[in-house]
């Protein structure tokens, strides 16, 4: 199981699979992440914090979110990605959409430092009914950038809105 607060029931079942990782599946949606990192529990808002290593991952739900379309969901999650940056001079790349090996739309997109590092990077996965699930991965260096991008991938490649199935 993955590591949780010793006082809280966690709200998320793990399975171990045996490769380095845990699949953490939830009421909402199912995520592999690397075992021993610390999952934590879901806020009332939907929000989910992963930990243990250089970077830091995180989920988030949306029932309904994406039936505001791609540009109103980019400006949304720029007024809380960018307002957690504050005055660091960072700035959002434009956002692409892709389509997902299990077969969600989704758009990505990443915050770059001053120096053109991309710092965070974002993948927001819309269902058939709409339902959203936004993964994101936060880079501190270069030196952890191949490790926690490539975890990132993992993650995304494996996620599984529980909601609807894949697509619009």
């Amino acid at each position: 199981m993955g590591m949780i607060n010793f006082f809280q029931t966690p709200d998320f079942t793990s399975t171990d699979l045996k490769d380095g990782f845990l699949r953490i599946e939830t009421n909402a949606y199912v995520i592999e992440v690397p075992k021993g990192w610390s999952v934590q529990r879901e806020t009332p808002w939907g929000a989910r914090e992963i930990t243990g290593g250089p970077g830091e991952f995180s989920a988030m739900t949306g029932r309904g979110a994406g039936k505001q379309g791609w540009d109103q969901l980019y400006r949304t999650s720029l007024f809380f990605v960018m307002r957690a940056e504050g005055n660091s001079g960072a700035k959002a790349t434009p956002y692409k959409i892709v389509k997902t090996k299990q077969g969600y739309d989704a758009m990505s997109f990443s915050v770059v430092d001053k120096d053109g590092f991309a710092k965070s990077r974002y993948m927001i996965l819309k269902a058939a009914d709409d339902d959203i699930l936004a993964l994101s991965v936060k880079v501190p260096n270069a030196k952890a950038e191949k490790d926690l991008v490539k975890t990132f991938d993992r993650m995304v490649v494996t996620a599984k809105l529980k909601s609807a199935k894949a697509g619009n």
